[in-house]
Formats: C-alpha cells, structure tokens, sequence
C-alpha cells in the first residue's frame, strides 16, 4: 500500500519529532505482528519527517522508535509522490558483486560518505495491503529484487534498524 503525501493527519503535521544523530541511533527491539493504529502514525511520522529534511528513506529509529520499520519515497511515479512503509525487512545478497557509492544520512548532516554495499540484493518485508470488506488492510509478505539504486537505499534504511550509519560503513579513501 503507497502512502500519499496529501493524506499525512494534521495531528502527525502538528508533531515535533526530530532526527537523531548516528551516535544516538538504538537498533530496532520491536517485531511487528499486526496492524494498529500507532503503526499507521508511525509511518506517516516518518513520512512528515523524510519530506522536512529531504529524505528518501527513513528509519524507525532515527527517532527513537525501536520498531523494525523504514519508509522509501516510491521512486516509480515522481507525478504523483508517495512513500510505501517496510515493515520487519531483510535482504539477502544474489551474488558477491558490490557497488562503492558516496551516500548522504538525515542522521549524518552535511555529510557525503563513500559507502561500499552489495550491487545486487533481493529484499524481504511485510507490506500493507488492502484485500477485502471483511479485513481491510492486512500484512503480506513480500519479496522483491532490487534494482542497484533502490537496493542501496532499503540497505541503508536497514543499517539503521541495526544500529548501523554510514559513519560505520565508511570507505577511507587517499
């Protein structure tokens, strides 16, 4: 299920989270099982907080919340902005190939860092779906192959629930 930004609650507008630096990042405690309320402001929290600073993705954690789940804006239709929640993701590598990019962080301000990751990976996630009138929205497992620019976002965004920045991934080069 895509999230449209039009649809963010004034009371998840009217927040005041912030985003906390790599250094105060927790891993993730929390599995989630079903549906809830707070889950559904949850992803719209997140939602608000990756459009004020410009993100892409963000992470649960990057503002305190210990639940296994990030946001993406959904790069396929740029007309129509949304964003689709993953909930308890992995991923898992196709082969031994990998991909040195320079990445910035929410959490990181004012930072390029050259981040090498796995160029081709296949994700795993609960993704919120809509099937019936008897159960509305429901989770379903999915499983995608990433293209390379996708997969390096859902990787970061899974290197926070881990506790991970960039900072820790870091190429030095000369």
């Amino acid at each position: 299920m895509k999230f449209y930004i039009e649809n963010i609650p004034n009371h998840i507008w009217n927040s005041s989270n912030k985003v906390l630096l790599a250094k105060d990042i927790k891993p993730a405690t929390e599995t989630i099982i079903t549906i809830s309320n707070e889950l559904i402001d949850n992803i719209w929290l997140l939602i608000k907080l990756g459009l004020e600073n410009d993100g892409i993705g963000f992470a649960a954690t990057q503002t305190g919340i210990q639940k296994k789940l990030f946001v993406i804006e959904d790069p396929t239709d740029l007309s129509n902005p949304c964003w689709i929640p993953y909930i308890n993701p992995s991923y898992y590598r196709l082969n031994s190939e990998m991909d040195c990019c320079l990445e910035g962080c929410l959490s990181v301000p004012d930072a390029q860092i050259s981040v090498s990751r796995p160029k081709n990976i296949v994700g795993q996630w609960k993704g919120i779906t809509s099937s019936s009138t008897n159960n509305p929205i429901s989770l379903k497992h999915k499983r995608e192959k990433l293209n390379p620019l996708f997969g390096r976002c859902f990787q970061h965004e899974h290197d926070h629930l881990m506790g991970i920045s960039i900072l820790d991934k870091s190429i030095i080069q000369p």
